[in-house]
């Protein structure tokens, strides 16, 4: 999709934006990656699931997922321009970019015996550092076989939604790893991960017991050799919020040990990983540095610690702001998905995003992080997060343009080749009045094993394993519409159920 320079809505964008008068950029695309990039300086930032895109409106639409640290400055963006971000969800052993979800609920009290209760813990033992989020909780449900669900709205102190007044608190991410489950607050914006403020671990996904002998302000957390991983940074750095300080390691989930700190080249856009290593994503740029071509950089880890660069394809170290999106890495089941959009060194058309100039996405595959082999693709706008399933997997591709929109892709040979979804599986795509951004009627989501999509309006939901073919199942969750960007909660698959805005669907 082709953009086009509008200088009133530029103009309406720069008086809204924090922070001194800058040089009119090239473009208007270029500067809201310059607002984003800016804020992130300034303020705080950060699989089985991930938080949805859902959409409601003319010209515009709602992200699902946890508030971002510049969640202030995106959100007029976003509703400016259409522009979307989604979130995913891997299977055992599955790692991806996160999500972002904002505001806490606003919806009555829960039940005698509600499907989610909050649990203070014990934060005894931790430093006088600050500390990540203490309070646990439950999600009841079936873990298999879902023939229904039954809903129960959340407490507006549940720890599982987000403060909108604290970025990357909440829940929208959820991994699988070999001893269960583990939750985090973390999102990802244009393929770039923040840090979560909160960390919870489960057996069987529904005690979450909070973690809080990491000692970091927060983290970002993956499948390690070891067995799991957590980034320790401080997202309220005045320099880069994702810049890594400590690196924590854990056998079991229970038990973490500080290792040290990572010799990472820059600040980190992603990571994941598998039994058998870790891959990450960074930036190496300054902090100020602003137009030039991105010098980002794929490294490899087996202890989180000490990272080695890897040769993949020069293309996607150049990634360059206004094309596509930059180089992020997600695992499921043993195998890592590299997804990016190679940038030019130079470019005659300067910044300004059109079909002629914008490079091709790439998308790489490996089964241990270090012999790489290039997807086929069949996908037709930049890859920014997967979903997987139990027989399949959903990629979501975000057009990067203006009005902006989302697509759907699929694939059952593990990414080798993928196929565009035009419909967005049962949901159709989303109508409306005018210049719209592009995008399902509804939200899809996985929890590694079945996806699950609720069409909005919330009178109809499916259930699929392969991401392709659907059957329709009773919904009590609500309406998706209301859990994007800006509202409760988001629209998270958990091992036993559904997190939509301010509600918990226990499966049946």
């Amino acid at each position: 999709m082709s953009t086009r320079e509008d200088p009133e809505l530029e103009d309406r964008l720069r008086r809204m934006g924090p922070g001194p008068e800058r040089e009119a950029p090239a473009s208007l695309y270029k500067y809201m990656n310059e607002l984003a990039r800016g804020t992130e300086r300034r303020v705080a930032g950060v699989t089985v699931s991930r938080v949805r895109p859902v959409r409601r409106g003319s010209f515009g639409f709602r992200m699902a997922g946890a508030a971002l640290g510049f969640a202030a400055v995106l959100l007029v963006v976003f509703a400016a321009t259409g522009l979307i971000l989604g979130t995913t969800g891997p299977r055992p052993g599955a790692v991806g970019p996160p999500t972002t979800a904002l505001p806490g609920p606003t919806s009555a009290a829960p039940s005698p015996t509600p499907a989610v209760v909050a649990t203070p813990e014990s934060s005894a033992g931790a430093s006088p550092a600050a500390t990540l989020t203490a309070a646990g909780f439950t999600t009841s449900g079936a873990a298999s076989a879902w023939s229904g669900f039954t809903s129960t709205p959340l407490r507006s102190d549940s720890p599982m939604l987000a403060n909108p007044d604290r970025a990357g608190s909440g829940v929208s991410q959820v991994l699988a790893w070999r001893g269960g489950y583990v939750a985090t607050g973390s999102v990802t914006v244009f393929g770039r991960t923040m840090p979560s403020f909160g960390l919870w671990t489960s057996p069987d996904g529904e005690t979450w017991t909070a973690v809080t002998s990491v000692h970091a302000a927060a983290v970002m957390v993956s499948v390690a050799p070891v067995g799991l991983i957590a980034i320790g940074m401080n997202p309220n750095s005045t320099e880069r919020a994702t810049t890594a300080q400590s690196v924590w390691t854990s056998a079991d989930g229970v038990t973490w040990h500080d290792a040290g700190t990572p010799n990472l080249a820059g600040s980190l856009v992603s990571i994941a990983g598998t039994t058998s290593g870790l891959v990450a994503t960074v930036d190496t740029s300054a902090p100020s540095a602003d137009n030039a071509a991105r010098p980002f950089v794929i490294e490899y880890s087996t202890d989180g610690v000490n990272w080695a660069s890897e040769s993949i394809d020069a293309g996607l170290a150049s990634a360059q702001a206004g094309y596509g999106l930059p180089p992020h890495v997600q695992t499921n089941d043993g195998h890592f998905y590299l997804m990016g959009t190679p940038g030019p060194a130079t470019s005659s058309t300067g910044f300004e995003l059109t079909a002629s100039v914008a490079p091709g996405d790439e998308m790489w595959l490996s089964n241990d992080g270090k012999t790489w082999t290039k997807s086929s693709g069949g996908y037709s706008m930049a890859a920014d997060f997967i979903d997987f399933g139990r027989d399949g997997m959903l990629l979501n591709t975000n057009s990067t343009g203006i009005p902006g929109g989302t697509g759907l892709a699929h694939s059952t040979d593990g990414g080798k080749t993928w196929h565009d979804d035009t419909n967005f599986g049962p949901l159709g795509p989303y109508v409306c009045q005018g210049e719209c951004a592009s995008g399902p009627d509804g939200a899809i989501g996985s929890n590694g094993t079945v996806f699950v999509a609720v069409k909005n309006g919330g009178a109809r939901a499916w259930l699929s394993y392969d991401g392709h073919t659907w059957t329709s199942i009773s919904w009590s969750g609500g309406d998706a519409v209301g859990s994007g960007y800006g509202e409760s909660g988001g629209f998270v698959v958990m091992p036993r159920g559904v997190l939509v805005g301010g509600v918990y669907a226990a499966a049946r």
